[in-house]
């Protein structure tokens, strides 16, 4: 009887041992939640609820930790002081803690909601498709493309650019060197906080760009595909002009001039 009693004891310690080390592999459709480490890939969350984290110190892992979500799935990952791919399909909810490293990216479609916070760094990007709501708050060089039916919101020191093409909805907040490319039937607005709103001519009949400082950007700096670049320093503001024919006048009402928008 003694045996048999120890021997019950030793399955039950075996199998909750079993359901601890499962519940930290990974994200599966099966799960509710998982918390693990990712070198450099998390595993897929699918349908469910997942919490990651890059794995490694800080800075150690090299290239990009990814995590793909998708079906509804509600993902949340700590980027642990790296760069980070994050990829939110099929009506996920996403978020991306990068506000250390920098250099992390946002692929949001399928009416999916996204936010990155890159608050103390830079080189974050979004790509905003099939009416998702995207947010990246960042300190400079960030950039992107929404299309659509999205509604993207950047939110930067300097040095910043996004593309609205179709009929999405893009508002770009900052304090100086940012400009927004519409394109479209886009609804956009710029904010500028230390800068004049200008308008300013796009490449095409139906694009237009709004910038915020004195001197316009060229229509071949406007991206509306992921990751498009934001060229070094940003806008310039030297007060000159690049030929482009801006106008610092953007033709809006004086009660709100620093807020450019499409009719």
């Amino acid at each position: 009887m003694r045996t048999k009693v120890v021997a019950a004891v030793v399955a039950v310690a075996i199998g909750s041992l079993l359901g601890v080390v499962t519940s930290l592999g990974g994200c599966g459709s099966d799960e509710t939640v998982a918390i693990g480490d990712c070198a450099p890939d998390c595993p897929a969350c699918v349908g469910t609820q997942c919490n990651d984290t890059c794995g490694g110190d800080a800075g150690t892992v090299s290239g990009l930790c990814n995590l793909s979500c998708s079906q509804k799935a509600s993902c949340n990952l700590d980027c642990n002081g790296q760069s980070c791919d994050l990829q939110c399909q099929s009506k996920s909810t996403c978020q991306a803690d990068c506000k250390d490293a920098g250099g992390c990216n946002a692929a949001c479609e399928g009416q999916s909601s996204c936010n990155v916070d890159c608050t103390n760094s830079d080189n974050c990007n979004l790509d905003c498709a099939g009416g998702s709501t995207c947010d990246i708050t960042c300190k400079d060089n960030c950039s992107g493309g929404c299309q659509g039916t999205s509604i993207c919101e950047l939110d930067c020191k300097t040095g910043c650019g996004i593309g609205c093409a179709g009929t999405s909805s893009c508002t770009v907040k900052c304090d100086t060197d940012c400009f927004i490319c519409c394109k479209g039937d886009a609804d956009c607005h710029l904010d500028c906080a230390q800068a004049p709103v200008m308008t300013c001519p796009g490449g095409a009949t139906d694009e237009i760009i709004y910038a915020c400082g004195t001197t316009c950007p060229t229509p071949d700096q406007c991206h509306y595909e992921p990751g498009g670049p934001v060229p070094d320093g940003g806008v310039p503001t030297d007060g000159g002009s690049d030929g482009a024919g801006g106008s610092t006048d953007s033709g809006l009402p004086d009660a709100g001039p620093q807020d450019a928008a499409t009719d």
